[in-house]
């Protein structure tokens, strides 16, 4: 099935780190997007040797981004201070 409607790929130019959240943003919008099409049968069912699903998959990148969230802030490295605690 051919995609009638594509998404804009961000376009940030004010720094690294804000094109990084903008593009980290835009891929889970794709990735959902995609998705939400599918019935619940399709998102569970297994279609490679690891076992993994589409469901396996999503679940993957919000721990991998609740990960990420944890040891990074919304402001870019070395502007952020660092508790002695």
């Amino acid at each position: 099935m051919a995609e009638t409607q594509r998404e804009p790929v961000p376009r940030v130019d004010s720094g690294e780190f804000d094109t990084a959240l903008a593009f980290l943003s835009f891929a889970r919008h794709c990735v959902l997007k995609k998705a939400d099409a599918l019935s619940d049968e399709q998102l569970r069912r297994v279609l490679v040797d690891s076992g993994t699903s589409i469901l396996g998959l999503i679940q993957h990148l919000a721990e991998a981004e609740r990960y990420g969230s944890a040891t990074t802030s919304s402001e870019p490295p070395g502007t952020r201070t660092r508790s002695t605690a």
